[in-house]
This record gives C-alpha cells, structure tokens and sequence, in this order.
C-alpha cells in the first residue's frame, strides 16, 4: 500500500469520520478508501476515547495539525535518540507521556520504522 500525503490522510480521516456517523460499516470505509480495516479501527477508537480538548483534536485532524505532529515526533527521534543516544523504546515513552499518544501509534514497532527512515535521511543528507 502506497503511503499517502498529508492531505490524503486527513481527507481520508475526515470521510471515515462523516461515513462512520451515517451507519457505514468499518469493512465497507476500508474497501472504499483502500486502507487496512484496522485503520479505520484506530481512527474510531481514538475519536471515542481520546482524552484531549477538542480544539486540539480539530487541529490535528488539519493538514497543517498533521504536518506540524510529524514534526514533533521526528524532533523526538533526532534528540533521543540521534543526539542524546538513547534507545526507541524511550520515544515511545515520551509520546505516551507528552499527550500524543491518541494520534500517533506508539508500539516500539512502528517506532522503528521512523526511526530507521529518519537515520537513512541523515545517513544520505550531503
């Protein structure tokens, strides 16, 4: 599956959002949309669940929310653990602690991802 834009994502959000309160089911929003069924999974839960103003909410459901969360956690990635030379694992902990958890998945798993990606660009920059 082709990783979407910004843009993408948070039309994306936005559809499953509206569709959701009409009734439409997950399975249906994730065939439609061409997304894993366990997104639309994860956008529902943390709408119902998240426990954060709603103003923050809107805004990072905004392309420019969205950008301005990416940011933060690579900042994240590059002082922990470029510069201060610690582990993941302490990311992680640091999204769970700082409020971003409901919008960012915060397993060690897809931490790694970021982190690998992030130490290329810096391996690759000239």
């Amino acid at each position: 599956m082709a990783r979407r834009s910004c843009r993408e994502q948070v039309g994306q959000f936005t559809q499953v959002k509206a569709k959701l309160e009409t009734g439409c089911s997950e399975r249906e929003l994730a065939q439609e949309l061409n997304i894993p069924r366990s997104t639309v999974q994860r956008w529902r839960h943390s709408q119902a669940t998240a426990d954060v103003p709603l103003g923050l909410a809107q805004f990072i459901e905004s392309e420019e929310g969205l950008q301005w969360l990416h940011r933060q956690v690579l900042a994240a990635h590059l002082v922990i653990t470029l510069l201060a030379g610690a582990g993941i694992r302490l990311v992680c902990e640091f999204l769970q602690l700082s409020g971003l958890a409901p919008f960012v998945a915060t397993s060690y798993g897809s931490q790694h991802k970021i982190n690998a990606a992030l130490q290329e660009a810096v391996v690759a920059y000239p």
